[in-house]
């Protein structure tokens, strides 16, 4: 196996990893909203959502603005998750 192909096997690992792990932050998020709902609060946390977008780019050798565009769009669809 050439390094090339390697590599590509190494990323496809780690792609089903990162999908794993949309999906259980998904269903954590369901729960949340689940939670929220029985005590009456609002889907939407502002401030918490800015403090994650903080911490994940804060904690990275990548572009901060990649990683905060990327976890905005996350929980953006978590959030819709919450609402199920």
């Amino acid at each position: 196996m050439d390094e090339i192909e390697k590599q590509r096997k190494e990323i496809d690992k780690i792609d089903s990893q990162l999908v794993k792990l949309l999906e259980k932050r998904w269903n954590a998020a369901r729960k949340i909203g689940k939670a929220k709902r029985k005590k009456g609060l609002e889907y939407y946390d502002q401030e918490r959502e800015d403090q994650i977008l903080e911490k994940v780019s804060g904690k990275t050798k990548l572009e901060k603005e990649f990683i905060r565009e990327i976890f905005s769009k996350i929980m953006e669809y978590c959030r819709n998750g919450e609402k199920e």
